[in-house]
């Protein structure tokens, strides 16, 4: 009993700390800021990718000594005996043609370019001030003196126009799948089968970095600032010198 009150006790410390450094956090940020969008999940359900989306896959029964041996998605071919081809239920998605699976590369960047199209153009509509990857209300940022503006700016940093913010980029060869589909004529009857094979130029990952950021997923930081978003103004005889803005990236840091 004691341990199970214990618990409950440090559920509920959890839970307060966790609130107080969620409200700490949106204190410190002014009103009219709109943070940019959570990022999306990496899995969903979709097209199984072991059967492309037919529920079927090609499967081979051998014939040897009175044994049978069956043998789906090979990458070489056993010679063991003249092969009949017939077609079984996938089993990673069970035939129903989709599953549960962790997103390809292709598509986690195209989940993320309209979750991002729309998040834009709502904030552009209302003409509001890009910061970073957020938003600030026109008549707020322009109220920032430039330090902020920048402190701001670099909390939220611009992703890669690359990579989308992902830091690698899909292999083209094997359009991030991580094999290459081989269509094979069996010389005994002439009949095509399909084989999977690892791709050799990604490693079978699927996936290649990103040369732009260097697997950062960030823009490049600003050559003017060095990333400051900020920079010393000389004194002129209309202007006393100061802090402003730097022109190159207009105070994001990153172009």
């Amino acid at each position: 009993m004691g341990l199970l009150r214990l618990l409950l006790l440090l559920l509920t410390c959890s839970a307060l700390c966790s609130g107080l450094f969620a409200e700490t956090q949106s204190a410190d940020l002014p009103k009219g800021f709109f943070p940019p969008p959570e990022a999306l999940p990496q899995t969903a359900e979709r097209s199984c990718l072991v059967c492309n989306g037919k529920g079927v896959v090609e499967s081979e029964l051998f014939n040897k000594d009175n044994r049978s041996i069956n043998r789906t998605r090979r990458s070489h071919q056993t010679q063991l005996a003249k092969p009949e081809h017939f077609m079984v239920p996938c089993k990673a998605c069970k035939g129903r043609k989709t599953c549960v699976r962790k997103l390809t590369l292709q598509e986690r960047v195209e989940a993320y370019r309209q979750q991002r199209a729309t998040y834009e153009n709502a904030h552009t509509l209302e003409r509001h001030q890009p910061i970073g990857a957020a938003y600030l209300e026109k008549a707020v940022a322009d109220a920032l003196d430039p330090e902020t503006f920048a402190t701001l700016a670099a909390r939220y940093p611009a992703a890669c126009k690359k990579c989308y913010g992902f830091g690698v980029q899909s292999c083209s060869r094997c359009d991030s799948l991580g094999f290459t589909r081989k269509v094979k004529v069996l010389p005994e009857t002439g009949e095509k089968i399909e084989e999977q094979e690892s791709c050799t130029a990604c490693d079978g990952t699927g996936e290649k970095a990103c040369k732009t950021c260097e697997r950062t997923g960030l823009a490049r930081l600003c050559k003017r600032c060095n990333g400051l978003g900020v920079v010393q103004r000389a004194a002129t005889k209309r202007k006393p010198g100061g802090i402003e803005r730097c022109a190159s990236c207009d105070g994001m840091c990153r172009r």
